[in-house]
């Protein structure tokens, strides 16, 4: 199977994180932010369970580059409350108010799957695109 980027950010978009995680990350993953790693799977999707409780998140990629196995990207990033969340990772978000923001994300694919994931952000409101 090969790596389908605009799928992967179509089906990151409906917030089914464990089909999701289950069709295009490894169970070897390794993911790595700036302030700790993840690894495997079952790390990786408590991770964006946790962010995603009350919260809607919307994948738009600006910039897509990709040689062979690996891919970089450059995505505006949507946060929007479903429900108030003032324990949000990325600050305060109440319903129906959104965050923005800027990430780069380094894509390692082995299989068809994402082995290595490398996340980069600007803080919320200092990089709108």
């Amino acid at each position: 199977m090969d790596f389908d980027i605009a799928r992967y950010f179509e089906d990151f978009n409906r917030n089914d994180d464990a089909s999701m995680v289950s069709k295009y990350f490894s169970p070897d993953l390794e993911v790595e932010g700036p302030d700790r790693v993840r690894r495997g799977r079952e790390e990786w999707l408590g991770l964006l369970q946790v962010m995603h409780k009350g919260v809607r998140e919307e994948l738009r990629p600006l910039l897509t580059v990709r040689e062979g196995d690996k891919i970089m990207a450059e995505v505006e990033v949507v946060f929007t409350g479903v429900t108030d969340r003032s324990d949000f990772m990325f600050g305060p978000l109440k319903a129906g108010e959104t965050i923005r923001m800027r990430f780069f994300a380094a894509y390692w694919l082995r299989g068809g799957q994402i082995v290595r994931l490398h996340l980069a952000f600007w803080p919320p409101g200092s990089a709108e695109p």
